[in-house]
């Protein structure tokens, strides 16, 4: 019964944490691939401004998750 409870406890934590890395990995990989189109445009090379403005907007997108 024990054994059986700690596996379950185990397996939710697993489960959790893939979850929330799994998320992580998807904003970061969204920001690059918003990042790679946005430097292929024509206004970011001549104009750092709207670099320094889009990359304010993903800020939240680029910190750790909590565990």
């Amino acid at each position: 019964m024990l054994y059986s409870n700690i596996r379950v406890i185990i397996f939710r934590i697993n489960f959790k944490y893939n979850r929330k890395r799994i998320i992580f990995y998807n904003k970061v990989f969204s920001f690059l691939n918003l990042l790679k189109k946005h430097f292929q445009s024509r206004l970011v090379k001549s104009q750092p401004y709207y670099l320094q403005k889009f990359l304010k907007r993903f800020i939240p997108l680029t910190r750790v998750p909590h565990l």
